[in-house]
């Protein structure tokens, strides 16, 4: 797949110091493209298992913290703007919502309330995307009545962020690559789920190459 990113956050706490370089690194992907979509922490709207449409290469269980090692908290925040603003892409929702905490879960429904988002990320998307607005908001006060359709409300999207990890094959970490789970939801019966393979790259403005992003459910 390909890469495009570019939307917009508050920036807090430790990250405040290094918000100018952050947003500069983000400037320089926004002519690319390439990602997609999620759902939601909180009551679960989603159905039926759905067969991923293409091969997920070397998943293992979520399970564990997502503290991947040596990944820094600003990197943190980075790699989490590169995806939502991928699953953004192709989105005319004027309006994002995203979960306060990292979730796991088959659907990323379970939300973990010991491992909360980077601060300053929404700072770093306001800053990214200043087209929309961003907001940290706990699923159940985003989405309207799941019997009347679930709508998110505004005529947005809600997104939910998962553990970033270390690639492993055989159990093994492999090579310098993460993986990023994420979904965005929309309604009931319109959501996805994507998994997001990063690899470090000295060249690129973050740091950061997007290898590919895979389709790993939908509704």
């Amino acid at each position: 797949m390909a890469g495009g990113w570019c939307r917009s956050m508050r920036v807090g706490g430790g990250l405040r110091l290094c918000a100018v370089q952050l947003l500069m690194c983000l400037s320089v992907l926004v002519a690319c493209g390439e990602g997609r979509p999620i759902p939601s922490p909180g009551p679960s709207p989603f159905g039926a298992t759905v067969t991923p449409a293409t091969p997920v290469a070397q998943v293992s269980p979520i399970t564990g913290r997502p503290q991947a090692e040596g990944i820094a908290e600003d990197e943190r925040a980075l790699l989490y703007v590169r995806v939502v603003l991928d699953l953004l892409a192709e989105e005319q929702a004027r309006h994002v919502y995203i979960s306060p905490y990292v979730a796991a879960g088959e659907r990323l429904d379970t939300p973990d309330e010991h491992i909360p988002l980077p601060q300053g990320l929404v700072d770093l998307l306001l800053g990214a995307d200043p087209a929309r607005t961003y907001e940290i908001s706990a699923f159940e006060d985003a989405v309207g009545p799941l019997d009347d359709g679930g709508q998110v409300k505004d005529s947005g999207v809600f997104i939910t962020l998962g553990q970033i990890q270390l690639q492993r094959s055989g159990g093994q970490v492999s090579g310098t690559g993460v993986l990023v789970r994420a979904s965005i939801y929309r309604r009931v019966g319109s959501a996805e789920g994507y998994i997001y393979h990063f690899d470090r790259d000295p060249s690129a403005p973050d740091g950061w190459k997007l290898v590919e992003s895979t389709l790993e459910w939908s509704d």
